[in-house]
């Protein structure tokens, strides 16, 4: 029965409400609706027994900086060429245009969008729902398939593309090292170099429609 109930739990978190923000929600309420459903992940991995809050914090030392130097020139690079085919002209559109506005995303966007994110998708998914999921690579494609679907209601494939393949990254980078901090800093290194090179625009909650 215990298996069933966290079968259903995680279904509805992973599934049901990801469809419904795309759906269901009017573009007014989705983030909201994406704020609580950030404090029901916190109270849920408050209740998993086998999670503890002080192991977000334990990775610094072993974190692989090097690897972590060629990821962001990687993706850097990667990016810059995406966005210049998809959208030429909006190419380093903030840096270049409103230095202001890209330096307060550069810091706000790992607060408050990159650590709710990593808490759910990360160390509640792998630790709370391990004994009903697939292992090994089944579990990382599992991982990074429900990442992509959390972004299904920005509406275009550029950032179904984007975050199916993060989600890959991110998911193996936790799933061989369980180590949050490294994890919030590749998808930190990511996501403001989504924004940096211009391809920001196709995650920004006033484009939906």
């Amino acid at each position: 029965m215990k298996r069933i109930l966290l079968t259903l739990e995680f279904l509805i978190l992973f599934f049901v409400i990801p469809l419904m923000a795309a759906f269901v929600l009017p573009p007014s309420l989705l983030f909201p609706g994406l704020l609580i459903l950030t404090f029901v992940g916190i109270f849920l991995l408050q209740v998993t027994a086998a999670f503890r809050w002080s192991t977000l914090n334990a990775g610094f030392t072993t974190i692989n900086w090097k690897l972590l130097v060629y990821f962001s020139v990687a993706c850097f690079f990667i990016l810059s060429v995406l966005a210049f085919f998809i959208d030429p002209e909006n190419t380093y559109y903030l840096p270049m245009n409103s230095p202001r506005l890209w330096i307060f995303i550069m810091i706000a966007y790992p607060l408050v969008s990159v650590i709710p994110q990593e808490l759910i998708y990360r160390p509640l998914f792998f630790i709370r729902y391990k004994n009903i999921l697939p292992s090994g690579q089944s579990l990382v494609i599992v991982n990074a398939t429900c990442f992509c679907l959390i972004h299904l209601f920005y509406w275009n494939l550029v950032a179904l593309f984007i975050t199916f393949l993060g989600g890959l990254i991110f998911s193996q980078i936790y799933y061989n090292n369980k180590n949050f901090l490294e994890v919030v800093l590749y998808h930190s290194v990511g996501g403001c170099m989504i924004f940096t090179t211009g391809l920001g625009r196709f995650f920004y909650s006033g484009a939906i429609q």
